[in-house]
């Protein structure tokens, strides 16, 4: 999943151009660090045989591996749980559409001046000190 937010193109080009150099910065220490392994550059330590010297870095990346699988499986088991407790739910459905009559009720306000309003061009609702509406002025033209 990409979330996308919406930013300045400033923003995004900071973004790429520090995403860039620190891929280039991991990518050449890592280099390094295969080719020092390779060619054998150790300073102060005997000779040893490459594959010796590799596999406490295998074992790591190994743990590294499991890890990331272990997260992966338990993830994968969340989201078909979800989907089973979940499946047939539309959470995101909207609500059913109102009738006139119950729109006009819930502002406490017949049909007709409902009606009124819809028709209108411009409307001035006066309103009671308590939030109910007490007179409607329209504009149809």
């Amino acid at each position: 999943m990409i979330i996308r937010t919406p930013r300045s193109l400033l923003h995004f080009l900071i973004d790429s151009v520090l995403t860039a150099l620190a891929w280039f910065a991991f990518l050449y220490l890592l280099a390094n660090g295969v080719v020092s392994i390779v060619k054998g550059d150790r300073q102060g330590t005997e000779e040893i045989s490459t594959l010796r010297h590799l596999l406490p870095s295998l074992g790591t990346l190994l743990v590294y591996f499991l890890v990331a699988v272990c997260i992966a499986l338990v993830l994968y088991a969340w989201a078909k749980y979800n989907a089973k407790r979940f499946g047939g739910l539309d959470r995101r459905a909207s609500p059913p559409a109102l009738s006139r009559e119950d729109l006009a009720a819930s502002f406490g306000i017949s049909v007709e001046q409902l009606d009124q309003l819809r028709r209108s061009y411009v409307s001035v609702i006066h309103h009671a000190p308590d939030g109910h509406i007490v007179g409607i002025e329209t504009r149809v033209s």
